[in-house]
């Protein structure tokens, strides 16, 4: 997570383990690229495990 990024502005925890994307699965960093696509703020539903229990938050995504 990048201190102050939209991940950790949006609710994401370090240790927070990432499953899918708008119902897209998530399994490689490359996944997560191609997932967003170059969309920039765009709200995307994230779905996650944290602390062993699955978690769905919405976030903005911004640039890089």
């Amino acid at each position: 997570l990048e201190p102050g990024g939209p991940a950790e502005a949006g609710g994401l925890l370090q240790g927070d383990l990432l499953l899918a994307v708008d119902g897209q699965r998530v399994e490689r960093p490359g996944d997560l690229v191609a997932v967003l696509g170059g969309r920039v703020r765009a709200s995307v539903t994230v779905r996650i495990i944290r602390a062993g229990e699955p978690k769905e938050v919405t976030l903005t995504t911004g640039a890089r």
